[in-house]
């Protein structure tokens, strides 16, 4: 399914760009509800959702000062672009967004995914898994998980001033001691600031333009993935 196409690109362009940056970005789209305007914005992928491609929720994380945080809060509609230059494929996902930190957490109702997300055995057999919803415990990992796979210099942005706080002497200096590395503060402090969010996708638009190729996927009412092969 489209997962399994996306993860594999991603490996692809990794490959041919040597890890240089050792990273995909992608392009995500949200809705500022104040002027009406679409608001867009390079973010970095961070895996799957629990380390767990059968989720099929995409995570990137951010600064809780944001404005992306501020407008999923009042409305989590998304729209994301993958582009791989190197190897020529497009994904375009759109679907809810959810936060999740200390205070927010994915409604059950809006797992985008027929998969259910913690499994209760170790069975390989994925279809006679009997599976139960996230506890509190299991998101408080999963935060923590992904705040630890942040390198340093990534954690320290998480205590820089306010995104867009007017800059003046007080925020140079702050910014200056952290760059020197000479802010004082440990390595968790911005943890504070820290959120995931989850992309739940519930529509995808695969385009292949080495093949000349294209396909929609879309997920039914039975949260069951359907192919349809598209002209490009």
């Amino acid at each position: 399914m489209w997962q399994y196409s996306l993860q594999q690109c991603i490996k692809d362009e990794l490959s041919i760009t040597n890890n240089s940056p050792p990273y995909v970005a992608f392009q995500l789209a949200t809705i500022d509800a104040t002027s009406g305007y679409p608001s867009n914005r390079t973010v970095v992928f961070r895996g799957w959702l629990f380390d767990n491609i059968d989720t099929s929720v995409i995570t990137f994380t951010t600064d809780k000062r944001m404005q992306k945080y501020r407008e999923l809060l009042k409305n989590d509609k998304f729209e994301a672009v993958f582009y791989f230059s190197h190897i020529k494929k497009q994904f375009r996902l759109r679907g809810r967004a959810q936060i999740i930190d200390e205070d927010h957490k994915p409604l059950l109702s809006s797992l985008a995914s027929s998969v259910s997300f913690i499994p209760r055995n170790s069975s390989s057999d994925s279809l006679s898994m009997s599976y139960v919803s996230p506890a509190q415990d299991q998101w408080k990992n999963e935060i923590s998980r992904q705040w630890n796979g942040l390198s340093k210099n990534m954690k320290k942005s998480f205590v820089k001033p306010t995104p867009k706080d007017v800059l003046n002497g007080s925020n140079e200096k702050l910014l200056s001691s952290i760059h020197r590395g000479v802010d004082g503060k440990h390595e968790d402090y911005g943890l504070k600031n820290f959120a995931i969010i989850g992309l739940f996708v519930d529509y995808v638009d695969y385009c292949d333009l080495d093949k000349d190729r294209r396909y929609i996927y879309e997920l039914d009412e039975s949260q069951q993935w359907n192919e349809q092969a598209v002209c490009p």
